[in-house]
């Protein structure tokens, strides 16, 4: 999958038109009906068009196996996918979870690996909100309960929980996770798409109001609390060991 991006209309046409002729010359043909386009914050309705076909226009699109939304970036659909999957899962393995024949601790490493795995997968990115965590949670704790065999009227809390099944809280895994991919994109050589990604402002002027919180002001926001600026931060990361001090600190006061 190929995803082009550009600040103005002319851009991405001159970027598909580029495209289509650079396929071409491998003998390779762009499916118009898999071919989808998505406009933020402009006023041009302008149609696209390959090869006098118009592209389609839509409001999400599903990519690398994350959605991307115009509205706020598609992480409540996102998370709310990632859900239901590992639902899903969860379900497939049900043999599995009510088997004498594998211990608990064997349970809890196949959730690790087939379920949970895909709960959280792309959750590096997401912007979190007590709704997402407490709905995350909740999936967690329910999947643990069954696997050690815990049901009503048997009370525990979440802290003995997570003890016995040796699990961490989710918002701090995804903290953790955050900031170890942060570290490793920010290592990563000058030039590379993702890296520039973290600094990268999009053209144009803000709409009026309170601007909404985005995942990158949370990440500003939390290094402020650590008495840091971005460009120490950048520095930090170039150092294994001083980054995954500097980690720990961050994500202490979540545990």
């Amino acid at each position: 999958m190929i995803c082009l991006l550009a600040h103005t209309f002319n851009d991405v046409r001159t970027k598909l038109q580029r495209l289509h002729h650079e396929t071409a010359k491998v003998s390779l043909k762009i499916n118009i009906s898999k071919t989808k386009e998505i406009r933020i914050h402009t006023p041009n309705n302008q149609p696209l068009l390959l090869i006098d076909q118009q592209i389609e226009q839509v409001s999400e699109f599903p990519y690398l196996g994350s959605i991307i939304s115009k509205d706020n970036g598609g992480m409540d659909r996102d998370v709310a996918k990632r859900i239901k999957k590992a639902r899903g899962v969860f379900g497939i393995l049900n043999t599995v979870w009510r088997s004498t024949a594998y211990s608990n601790n064997t349970k809890i490493r196949i959730f690790d690996t087939y379920v949970k795995s895909i709960l959280l997968y792309g959750c590096e990115t997401w912007k979190l909100t007590k709704t997402i965590i407490h709905q995350l949670q909740v999936l967690v704790n329910r999947c643990i309960h069954r696997i050690l065999k815990i049901f009503w009227p048997v009370q525990i809390s979440n802290q003995e929980l997570w003890a016995r099944a040796k699990q961490k809280p989710v918002k701090l895994e995804i903290w953790q996770r955050k900031w170890g991919w942060l570290g490793h994109t920010l290592r990563r050589p000058p030039g590379d798409i993702a890296k520039a990604a973290l600094e990268w402002n999009p053209q144009g002027t803000r709409s009026h109001g309170r601007p909404r919180t985005t995942w990158r002001r949370t990440v500003f926001e939390e290094i402020r609390h650590q008495g840091k600026t971005w460009n120490e931060v950048k520095v930090l990361a170039s150092n294994h060991v001083r980054w995954r001090n500097f980690v720990r600190a961050l994500c202490s006061h979540k545990e």
